[in-house]
């Protein structure tokens, strides 16, 4: 076995993972080469030493329901978020779809709204209100226009 094979192994050889024939030529190479066995000795006393660490260290009694909590506000918080974002992207889908299929209306539309403003703009130059008042008149303005442009086109078939 090459010095190489050697280091690419030393950890699985440090965990029993190796099967046997390949373990017995690691055993034998690091018996024969003293670069690798000193390489070996290192790594094996750091993960002595990392295990004596790890066991040393205490946690609270209810540490594991403290992070069982946690990852479960996690997940929650998770499924809020991917709600939202599919809530969301349903709803433009819908405006896209909706958008489409509502074309022609939409034309009809813009064109009332467009001679409504043009309207709204006259009217409010000419009389004199104050802004609450200004919004309260576009509103019943908005709504009067609405009402006589379906009537109209009820009336016209055209609905």
């Amino acid at each position: 076995m090459k010095c190489s094979e050697c280091e690419d192994l030393i950890y699985d050889y440090l965990d029993n993972e190796l099967e046997f024939d390949i373990g017995e030529q690691m055993k034998l190479h690091l018996e024969e080469c003293l670069q690798c066995n000193n390489n070996f000795l290192d790594m094996q006393q750091a993960l002595a030493t990392f295990k004596d660490e790890l066991n040393s260290v205490k946690v609270s009694e209810d540490f594991t329901q403290k992070v069982m909590l946690e990852i479960n506000n996690q997940e929650v918080s998770n499924f809020f978020s991917y709600a939202i974002v599919g809530l969301l992207g349903s709803m433009g889908l819908a405006v896209i779809i909706c958008t489409i299929l509502l074309y022609p209306v939409l034309q009809i539309v813009t064109k009332y709204t467009v001679e409504f403003f043009t309207l709204w703009l006259r009217m409010a130059s000419a009389l004199s209100f104050d802004n609450v008042l200004l919004v309260f008149f576009s509103i019943v303005l908005l709504f009067i226009a609405m009402a006589m442009r379906g009537v109209m086109h009820m009336e016209e078939g055209q609905v």
